[in-house]
């Protein structure tokens, strides 16, 4: 059971700081008043409680005081009653109830200092609050302050970050232009490659002029088996008979 009020308890701590850090974040000036306010509060708890011991003290104090003025001055009495032989009756009643007092003055002087001794831890608390009110705006605006510029930090670092990024964003684009321009400078100069390929292939496919020559074309038709439109009548002839 234990376990599980600890952890209950520190689950609500961790909540409580959680939400003081979003309401710091959401409204600093409210968060700055209250943070003042509590501190405030505090002190003013502190400085009821050493006005109520202050009371308790003086009270105890007097009582302290009477029952050892009183226990002093049976004492002297007793003292005095000593020096007279025909009152030892009275004497004897007298150390009697100086032996029974004893333990009362000592409880009333212990019960004084202990009062007097909360008293003085109550006002030295007060007196810290005090001092510590009177810094908190302070301090709390030098806290304000402070996470104002480690807000502002964290957006120039955030620039810088996307920044940073958009520049390497940008060298890669380069790189990619420059390696498309490769690409194109690449296709274009095959492009040209083939065209002369081409150009040289239809140049030397097309006739030429020189086989309009007749002498060109009856040699070209010699080696091929054809004859030309030359050809002698006796040969017309032979050919005529061959069908």
């Amino acid at each position: 059971m234990a376990f599980f009020k600890n952890y209950g308890i520190q689950k609500a701590k961790d909540l409580a700081n959680f939400l003081g850090e979003a309401l710091v974040k959401f409204d600093p000036e409210a968060a700055t008043e209250a943070a003042i306010a509590e501190i405030e509060e505090k002190f003013d708890k502190l400085n009821l409680a050493f006005s109520n011991a202050k009371k308790s003290w003086e009270k105890e104090n007097k009582e302290a005081e009477a029952i050892v003025s009183l226990y002093n001055q049976r004492l002297a009495a007793a003292e005095y009653l000593q020096t007279m032989p025909d009152k030892v009756d009275a004497l004897n009643q007298l150390v009697s109830l100086l032996e029974e007092m004893q333990a009362d003055v000592e409880r009333e002087k212990q019960e004084a200092q202990e009062a007097k001794q909360y008293m003085d831890e109550l006002e030295n608390l007060v007196k810290q609050y005090a001092a510590k009110l009177k810094t908190a705006r302070h301090t709390v605006e030098q806290a304000q302050k402070a996470m104002q510029r480690a807000e502002l930090l964290k957006q120039q670092a955030q620039e810088k970050a996307a920044a940073a990024k958009m520049a390497s964003g940008l060298g890669g684009s380069s790189s990619s232009l420059s390696s498309a321009l490769d690409h194109m400078n690449k296709l274009a100069e095959q492009s040209l490659s083939e065209a002369d390929a081409a150009s040289r292939k239809a140049s030397l496919l097309q006739p030429t002029q020189a086989e309009d020559n007749p002498d060109i074309q009856a040699a070209m038709a010699a080696v091929t088996g054809k004859t030309s439109a030359s050809t002698s009548i006796q040969d017309r002839l032979s050919a005529l008979k061959l069908r």
